[in-house]
């Protein structure tokens, strides 16, 4: 089984900006790369991007047409969209995530597991079906904090940590500007609902940004007197800092992963005491 990704650029605009010209829909696509349907104006963008999972054809080698992928989600996808923002009521984004899927989904073909629409640089919410059919809703946020940190064993002389751990070993430290991402999540169609943006922020900024920002880990943080700073460790540490706190976000909502980058090379990705610890490409 091989998963496919194709991500589609488009953006929703003003209908004022489309008085006296024609259509998206009327005019060829020139510029997918960047967006389409182009800028008109200030309108709204948004990447729209679908998860196929499947075997590949033997002789074609595709899994599914990408071109199809794009069509649908400029004609079903666009549906939704427009139909969401143009209600005059408040959107509820978890909800038009999940009738993303349910639009695309069918029209696409049975491998489509999961759509996911990104809403700024940081934020995507993503609807899945997992293995039993249940149909869930992701957000996922971003978020940076610096802090310094030494790699080193108390138990071993310098010499050794200096072999282990290399210049990570230097008894003055050395930093890092690390990257964070969270996901949250709950199931569809119940009562529960995806935080606000806002929430989530003011969340993760309480709880772990205040607690590592700018401060040297191996001394300022409670948690690294007994663990060794590591990139594995500092994502399990910030589990551990949400994971009983998640009930703030509202009933129904659950931590379901948190990724930490420490390079634009290196991050750790773990999703509790249950799930999986791995290394990041």
């Amino acid at each position: 089984m091989v998963e496919l990704t194709r991500t589609v650029r488009l953006c929703v605009n003003d209908p004022v900006e489309d008085r006296g010209r024609l259509s998206s829909a009327e005019t060829a696509v020139s510029n997918a790369y960047s967006a389409w349907p182009a800028m008109r104006g200030l309108g709204r963008y948004y990447e729209v991007t679908v998860g196929y999972v499947g075997e590949p054809d033997a002789e074609t080698g595709y899994l599914v047409d990408i071109k199809l992928i794009d069509r649908v989600v400029r004609d079903r996808g666009m549906t939704v969209m427009n139909s969401a923002i143009g209600s005059g009521e408040p959107v509820a984004v978890d909800a038009v995530v999940a009738g993303l899927l349910e639009a695309v989904g069918p029209e696409i073909g049975v491998g489509v597991r999961w759509v996911e629409l990104g809403l700024t640089p940081g934020l995507r919410v993503r609807a899945v079906r997992d293995a039993e059919d249940v149909l869930m809703v992701l957000m996922t946020q971003t978020f940076e904090f610096s802090a310094a940190h030494r790699l080193f064993l108390r138990d071993r002389s310098d010499a050794e940590n200096a072999e282990l751990f290399g210049k990570c070993a230097n008894p003055a430290g050395h930093g890092h500007n690390y990257r964070l991402d969270v996901t949250v999540a709950c199931d569809a169609g119940g009562d529960a609902r995806l935080p606000m943006a806002e929430a989530l922020d003011a969340w993760v900024d309480r709880w772990v940004i205040e607690a590592l920002d700018h401060k040297h880990l191996n001394v300022d943080v409670q948690a690294f007197e007994s663990l060794n700073p590591s990139v594995e460790h500092i994502a399990q540490v910030v589990w551990g800092l949400l994971e009983g706190r998640v009930e703030a976000l509202g009933a129904g909502v659950r931590l379901d992963e948190v990724r930490v980058w420490e390079t634009g090379k290196t991050s750790c990705r773990y999703r509790g005491p249950a799930g999986a610890v791995n290394l990041g490409g």
